[in-house]
């Protein structure tokens, strides 16, 4: 007779999945002992965009300006039902997430791989967020680009790493094209 050992749903969602160098998993942790001790995990970055292509930054204050949202991929999930669950539990909305890429730990900050996730919001809610200037920042690709190369000390190591890494890149003349189409007609 074959048993899981962790078979309660509600006991995986405290776990998180302790990484070796290489982003293997070693074992099954509670969340709470992973960030004590530092130990590298995985987790989930969601960058969102409003339909002319400009990103929605939050700050954060351990970090500074950062992905849209965040947040530590639990065992047994996968990248993409994070992401997705994050488009829809910090922002109520549902849709397609397209992954970027995979952004490996920073050395000497967190120790987090984080699978970085695009997704397509509506200009108004892009706005209406941007209202609170404390809290968010919307910018296009020229400005984020810029401000990461220049001020990087402002924003999370994981937000640099990923424009220069080329992961976050401008919003391509197609999509803007059918954006465009779909929208006015």
């Amino acid at each position: 007779m074959q048993q899981r050992l962790y078979s309660d749903s509600a006991a995986m969602q405290n776990l998180l999945e302790v990484v070796d160098a290489s982003n293997k998993t070693l074992c099954l942790m509670p969340v709470l002992s992973v960030q004590e001790q530092h130990l590298p995990c995985k987790a989930v970055g969601l960058l969102l965009r409003d339909r002319s292509g400009r990103f929605l930054l939050t700050h954060r204050q351990e970090v500074g300006w950062d992905v849209s949202s965040f947040d530590l991929l639990r065992a047994g999930h996968s990248h993409e039902q994070t992401a997705s669950e994050l488009l829809h539990g910090d922002w109520g909305q549902e849709g397609c997430v397209h992954a970027l890429g995979l952004v490996s730990p920073d050395p000497g900050g967190s120790p987090t791989f984080t699978y970085l996730y695009e997704a397509r919001i509506p200009t108004t809610l892009a706005h209406n967020a941007a209202r609170d200037a404390a809290s968010h920042l919307l910018v296009d690709y020229d400005e984020l680009h810029g401000l990461t190369a220049n001020f990087a000390s402002i924003f999370s190591p994981l937000l640099c790493k990923a424009v220069q890494a080329g992961l976050v890149r401008p919003r391509c003349r197609t999509m803007a094209a059918s954006s465009t189409a779909v929208t006015s007609g």
